[in-house]
């Protein structure tokens, strides 16, 4: 039997399962012929549920599931997460005997990162990802959820912490 794996405060900008190039101008994914499961995250042959909890997935494609796709008797669990472009159907896909369980806090919002086009993923203070009820689970609550985030800034152990790779802070923004 497997251990228990927790996939937790990510954040999966623009992956993608196919051929092709992604192109740096006009439509990025004109060149791009989706293939298999899984833009950011394949679950497979699981012998417990993986638990996916504070990701952000944005923009990630694949012909089924462009955030994360369960496969061949793989589970996830699946909550505190945004994925965006899309709904459900679009980010979340089931295959063979897997299953995607949705729970608590599963949104599909634009995240509003403070600069993109520089690399920058963290979210812009206008973010509706910063407003409660849109928060992560906590510490508190979830003790796989690490004390920092990417960068060594503390993620707040009460209530809510950011979804993604790092904790807001308008005033460390790179």
């Amino acid at each position: 039997m497997g251990s228990p794996t927790t996939i937790v405060n990510n954040t999966f900008v623009e992956n993608w399962v196919g051929t092709g190039a992604f192109s740096e101008t006009g439509d990025k994914w004109a060149n791009i012929t989706p293939a298999a499961y899984g833009g950011a995250i394949q679950v497979k042959g699981s012998t417990s549920p993986v638990s996916v909890v504070n990701n952000i997935f944005y923009d990630n494609m694949a012909l089924y599931g462009n955030s994360v796709a369960c496969t061949e008797y793989g589970e996830a669990d699946v909550s505190y997460c945004d994925a965006w472009p899309g709904t459900s159907g679009d980010n979340y896909a089931t295959d063979t005997g897997g299953v995607c369980n949705l729970g608590i806090r599963v949104i599909y919002l634009n995240p509003l990162f403070a600069n993109i086009s520089n690399g920058s993923y963290w979210l812009d203070i206008n973010s509706l990802l910063l407003q409660d009820p849109n928060h992560g689970q906590s510490r508190t609550y979830n003790n796989n959820v690490p004390e920092f985030d990417i960068t060594g800034h503390e993620r707040p152990g009460d209530l809510y912490t950011d979804m993604g790779a790092y904790e807001s802070d308008p005033g460390n923004y790179p």
